[in-house]
Parts: structure tokens; sequence; C-alpha cells
């Protein structure tokens, strides 16, 4: 979500220039009407699909979003409030670091992981892998249910409770 800084050689069109390099990422001129739509860059030289989230289903976003004044919303849409720019991956990730620990999380959780949690987390929740592969923009469930999909210990539990039932007589 924060972008990548890559070298100026790269042909994807760029207007933020910095750190001798150009950003490419999420742009506020990506959401229209209230609905993000991206191409998720692992998918972007392969199947270039594109997926649309609607931000209305999304209410921590859209609060996060509110506190930015209509006349800022403009250019990157994630930025470094103290350099103005789209984050270094090494300093988004030290400031990731701080808010998970401020929010006491666990150490073991990390910020890549928050796809892979969606897509996890949405299929316990009982959405099909078929809308879960589309809205990670893979062509191929495989990949989504094979590499995406986490929930090994949701898994084991319902085969633990399963089997105590079993056992109790229920």
């Amino acid at each position: 979500m924060i972008g990548q800084w890559v070298p100026f050689d790269d042909p994807r069109p760029s207007t933020v220039l910095g750190y001798g390099r150009k950003w490419i990422g999420l742009t506020w001129a990506d959401i229209a009407g209230g609905v993000l739509t991206i191409t998720p860059t692992k998918t972007e030289r392969s199947t270039r699909a594109k997926i649309s989230i609607d931000l209305a289903l999304c209410p921590m976003v859209q609060e996060e979003l509110a506190r930015i004044p209509a006349a800022e919303r403009h250019g990157p849409l994630i930025i470094n409030e103290q350099t103005g720019l789209p984050f270094m991956v090494k300093r988004f990730t030290g400031t990731w670091q701080e808010v998970r620990r401020a929010a006491e999380l666990s150490s073991k959780l990390w910020n890549r992981d928050i796809r892979a949690g969606g897509i996890t987390e949405g299929g316990i929740a009982g959405a099909s892998l078929d809308d879960r592969a589309k809205l990670a923009g893979h062509s191929s469930k495989k990949t989504t249910a094979g590499t995406y999909d986490r929930d090994v210990l949701v898994s084991a539990n319902r085969v633990a409770e399963a089997r105590a039932k079993f056992k109790r007589g229920d």
C-alpha cells in the first residue's frame, strides 16, 4: 500500500521524485466515487488484473481518509508526514513497529501479512474462494488458496472441536 521507489529507467510513469528515484504507488486519483481501483504490483506484469474496493464497506479506512482535508487529497495516498513524500521501506517498517507495539499487537504480525490476513479472515467469515481470488487479483484460485489463505490454526481448531464433540457424543 505504500508503493515503491524504483530507478528512473523503470518504464512506468511517475511524477513523484525523491531519493534519486521515482515512486510508483497508490494516489488519490485511484479513488473515484468512493471506490479504490488498483492493479496489484504482483499481477501488474502478468494478468494486469484490476481490483476494486468499495471504501463504504471499510469504516476504518474511511475514518483515516476523512482526517485528510479535501485540499490535500492529491498525489500519493500514503505519505511520511516528516518528509511529505511516500515512505521508504525502512522508515515505514520502523513506523509500523512503533504502531504495532503501541496497539499491543503480536510481534509476529508483519504489515505484509495484511493481504494474506484479509484473504484468510474473509474465508473464515464465509467469503467464497472465487471472491477472495478476485479481490487479490489472482487469475488462479490455487494461488489464493495455497499461498495467501493461512487459516491453518482456525482449521486445526475446527478439527479439534469436532473431535471433542464426537468423543462427548454430541
